[in-house]
């Protein structure tokens, strides 16, 4: 993670910002049900595959 407050130039410390939460973002498990980074504390890990909490809620409604 970079110091921003270090950058005399906004931009520059927008840009290693945004570089930040992209690398943050791909290290995170991606959701088998929606395709998407899950970005949540946490996650379920069913069946050899990780899902986001909002895909389990739906998933679990359908079912009712």
């Amino acid at each position: 993670m970079h110091e921003y407050r270090n950058y005399s130039d906004p931009l520059s410390a927008f840009d290693a910002y945004e570089a930040d939460m992209y690398a943050f973002e791909r290290s995170r498990p991606v959701c088998h049900e929606c395709g998407e980074h899950i970005l949540d504390d946490y996650a379920y890990y069913l069946g050899d595959n990780w899902y986001c909490p909002d895909c389990v809620e739906r998933n679990y409604r359908s079912i009712k």
